[in-house]
Formats: structure tokens, sequence, C-alpha cells
């Protein structure tokens, strides 16, 4: 038995049930606890500061914003949270995937040869616990054009159905354990099975885990540039 087979005995992937409002709310905690760390530093926000200048590479931890002074504020509440959860589950063909804790202790692996001592394991966590998540729906041309404002990507994706992820995030406790993998595998599958031609998603370029990910599962940078975000960047993964 390898590590992986352990991490996945100690992990299950499953579906979640939109009117399942209790395990929607945690979904919710979970989100913000993975959106308040590196890279993306979305734990406070300044309310007057402009909503470029307040995430991905801002710290905002203190009290006060470092550039005017004004009293920061949550950058995600669990009100706004669940609204966003209800628009998005709510699309086309919407999928959302979760990685839960089976109560089983799970182990780093820190060379190829064994799993590290007991000592060195990551803390237990009690059993049904969201660490990780992913989901996604289908969308059409004028969904395409309202995420990327891209005419590149209409011609690219001209003819398509096309399926967008439009998150997946593990806790920083239980990363590099390849849970993000099987999330995002999975949802893939799933989109497969439905009939789609290709995936889309989105990130930033200092998001180099999640930039990784997604090449090790065959998505391609478009070398395609958001014309309001130039930050971002567009992958896109065909299927068989």
């Amino acid at each position: 038995m390898d590590w992986f087979t352990i991490v996945l005995e100690a992990v299950e992937i499953k579906e979640i049930n939109k009117e399942d409002k209790r395990k929607i709310r945690e979904l919710a905690r979970c989100y913000i606890e993975i959106w308040r760390d590196e890279p993306w530093n979305e734990d406070r926000k300044c309310p007057t500061c402009d909503e470029g200048k307040n995430n991905f590479g801002r710290n905002f931890r203190n009290t006060f914003c470092p550039v005017d002074g004004t009293r920061l504020v949550p950058y995600w509440t669990i009100r706004r949270v669940l609204k966003d959860l209800s628009k998005e589950l709510n699309k086309k063909d919407a999928t959302c995937l979760i990685a839960e804790t089976t109560g089983k202790r799970i182990y780093r692996y820190f060379d190829n040869r064994a799993l590290c001592t007991k000592k060195s394991g990551i803390k237990k966590v009690d059993k049904d616990t969201i660490i990780g998540f992913t989901w996604g729906y289908g969308i059409d041309k004028e969904e395409i054009f309202r995420l990327t404002k891209s005419v590149e990507l209409l011609d690219l994706l001209e003819n398509e159905r096309v399926a967008y992820i439009d998150e997946i995030g593990v806790l920083n406790d239980f990363r590099a354990l390849g849970i993000g993998e099987e999330l995002c595998n999975s949802l893939i599958w799933k989109f497969n099975k439905k009939r789609y031609n290709s995936i889309l998603t989105r990130t930033n370029p200092r998001a180099e885990a999640a930039i990784s990910l997604f090449k090790k599962l065959g998505f391609k940078d478009t070398s395609i540039k958001d014309p309001v975000y130039n930050e971002r960047i567009y992958l896109l993964k065909r299927l068989e």
C-alpha cells in the first residue's frame, strides 16, 4: 500500500447535495479559511480602496488599511459566500465535489521511501469534515464572454460544449497530498460523462500550485489575457 492509497482511505471525494444546508454552510466556512491564506490573502479588506487593490498578495491582517488608515472589514462573510454558492450551484450542469475526512489520520509523505513518523503526522480531524472542494458548470457563449470579456476565447471555443471549473481549494494543512488532484480529476470525469468537449478555468500566475496541477492534468495555457484583469490567465483542456 503506497502513501497515495493511504491518503485516499482517509479522505473521501463526494458530490455535495445543494439542499443540505448544514454541509453547504460548512463548505462556506472552508472556502473562507482557504481563501484567507496564501497566495490569495483574502482575509480582510479596506471598504474604501478599489477592490483590485484589496487582494492577491496584499496581506491585510491588521486592524487598519496600510494605504489610508480605514478600519478593515472581513473580506468574505458566510452570508456572501452562501449567496454566491446558491447562484453557482444552480447553473447548468453545476457539480460541486468535496473532500471529506473519514476519521483516519493522514500522514504527510516526505521522500520516495516511507511515510513520516507519527509525531510528524497531520493532526487527526473529526470524521466528515470538509477539507477541500471544487465546483464547475456548463457555460454557453454568453457566459464565456461574461466571464472572460474575450472575443479570442469565443472564437477558440466556437461550436464546442464547454464546462468551466470555477473554484478548487484545499485547506493548507492538507495540501501536497494529492487531494486537489483527486478533486479535479473527479470533476473532469463528470464533465466528460456529460459530453463536454472542453474544460476552461482561470487563475493568477502567482497561484503556482494551481497552475502546476492543471498542467499536470492536461490543461494548456491559452496565452489569452483577460482584457479587464491583466493578471488573469486562462487554461483549457480538450476532452476526448
